[in-house]
């Protein structure tokens, strides 16, 4: 074999261990670049479950916050003894309802005969009859209207809509059969009324203070016209 033929042996040698090489480059960038894609999927992947995780717990946290927010809201708005919205709910909604010019009708209420009882008896007793009062006023009312205990043995009912002086005429005869019945409270058979005045948005006066004082006054009117004006 002569020196030519050596030369051309070599460079086909070379040829074949370069296109080796390039081959096995070819599959190496090509496995790298798997690798690397399969690396970069399970980091997505990853990101992704973390992600949700992340939202899922904070939305779970938000939820725990607003529940928790409208748990103290509701607490403050709540007469603690009754169960019955508070003053400070009353004076909300009326708020509420002249800013938005909702018609209504208010009533207002104040509990005949419940001193001597509370005299005679005692507190507990006194407090087991102000509950009961609560339960028979919310069978007064609909699940859109309010029923309030602002004070002692003072309570308000708002009932919404655009209502007649026959219809609070009605409802308030309806308040005192419902209170008149009996009470029995630990055994015992207690007696009381109530004394009822109305007003109505905006049928009345277009400003709430002034129902707040035609309701009360004409409560104070029906408790005066009564035989020996029960004590409170």
């Amino acid at each position: 074999m002569g020196f030519q033929d050596l030369t051309i042996v070599g460079i086909v040698e070379r040829n074949v261990v370069d296109a080796g090489m390039r081959k096995v480059q070819c599959v190496t960038i090509f496995l790298l670049a798997f690798l690397a894609l399969a690396v970069v999927a399970a980091l997505v992947r990853s990101i992704k479950t973390d992600l949700r995780f992340a939202l899922a717990e904070q939305e779970e946290a938000f939820h725990r916050e607003s529940t928790e927010r409208q748990k103290m809201e509701d607490l403050a708005n709540t007469d603690g003894l009754t169960g019955l919205s508070n003053e400070r709910f009353f004076n909300a909604t009326l708020q509420k309802k002249e800013k938005a010019g909702e018609p209504f009708a208010l009533f207002y209420l104040d509990l005949d005969s419940f001193k001597p009882v509370n005299d005679t008896y005692g507190h507990d007793v006194g407090d087991q009859l102000l509950k009961a009062v609560s339960c028979r006023l919310r069978t007064c009312v609909r699940s859109t209207d309010y029923a309030f205990r602002i004070g002692g043995d003072e309570f308000a009912l708002i009932v919404n809509g655009a209502l007649s002086e026959e219809f609070c005429a009605k409802r308030t005869e309806r308040i005192k059969n419902v209170l008149t019945q009996p009470f029995v409270i630990n055994g015992q058979e207690l007696h009381i009324g109530t004394s009822c005045g109305s007003a109505l948005y905006p049928a009345d006066s277009t400003e709430v203070k002034e129902i707040r004082i035609l309701a009360d006054q004409r409560m104070y009117e029906d408790k005066a016209h009564k035989p020996g004006r029960q004590g409170r």
